[in-house]
């Protein structure tokens, strides 16, 4: 109908029931919950694979720290080898079968206890290394047993002694025999361990 005045008739919006409009707005809203539920199983997924990822970098984190002080050792226990053959210096005490070649070094590592006597391993916390005077033995305690293995019963633990052994011969098959000087101490370890990937 068209007003006689110029102006158009206002019209009113189709009619709706209540009860439908209260329907869109549950559907609106249940598919909004789905959505944040969609979400949320995603984030929580990748913050699985993440912590995962990161406990297995602490891990060879950890393996890698304790591998580099053994190469630091090995390192500083040869060098003073040859300076104390050479008659460059005065031979250390420790510099010496079952020594504590921690001594050898211009700077302990952090997490380097000292010499215990008679230590109890499950009283030491994991990541730490000491020197048990009673077994003449330079051990390290693992943090990560779970990645960790050896044959030592009790916590994870990797002990390591300063061999003398004559030269020429390798009692581990492990040092170089065949170029440089004659090697005739190392820093073996006591039992075999191994560091799970």
């Amino acid at each position: 109908m068209a007003p006689t005045d110029g102006r158009f008739e206002h019209r009113r919006a189709p009619f709706r029931e209540p009860g439908r409009r209260r329907t869109i707005l549950q559907e609106r809203w249940l598919l909004r919950l789905f959505e944040y539920g969609v979400v949320a199983i995603v984030v929580a997924v990748l913050l699985g694979l993440f912590l995962e990822r990161s406990e297995e970098v602490r891990a060879e984190a950890e393996r890698l720290a304790m591998e580099n002080v053994v190469n630091e050792l090995r390192t500083a226990l040869l060098l003073t080898a040859v300076r104390a053959d050479g008659g460059l210096i005065k031979a250390p005490k420790e510099l010496r079968a079952g020594g504590n070649p921690m001594k050898l070094l211009d700077r302990t590592p952090g997490n380097y206890l000292g010499i215990m006597t008679d230590p109890d391993p499950n009283s030491i916390s994991g990541g730490h290394w000491y020197y048990d005077q009673q077994e003449e033995a330079l051990v390290y305690r693992a943090a990560r047993s779970d990645r960790f293995q050896t044959a030592l019963p009790g916590p994870p633990r990797a002990r390591f002694r300063v061999m003398r052994f004559s030269p020429g011969v390798d009692p581990k098959g492990i040092l170089p025999t065949s170029t440089g000087p004659p090697v005739e101490y190392a820093l073996l370890p006591l039992e075999p361990y191994h560091w799970r990937r």
